[in-house]
């Protein structure tokens, strides 16, 4: 049993850590990451 909690304890931390560094920085919105002037987009 204490070892099936420290699972579940990991896997929040790992969880949470992960969304956190997503969020920071590798997901932005379409018209950030297509911003050259070969791309064209209309809302």
């Amino acid at each position: 049993m204490k070892s099936f909690l420290a699972a579940v304890v990991v896997l929040v931390a790992v969880s949470y850590g992960a969304s956190v560094v997503l969020d920071d920085g590798f997901q932005t919105t379409a018209s950030q990451a297509f911003a050259t002037q070969g791309v064209r987009l209309n809302n």
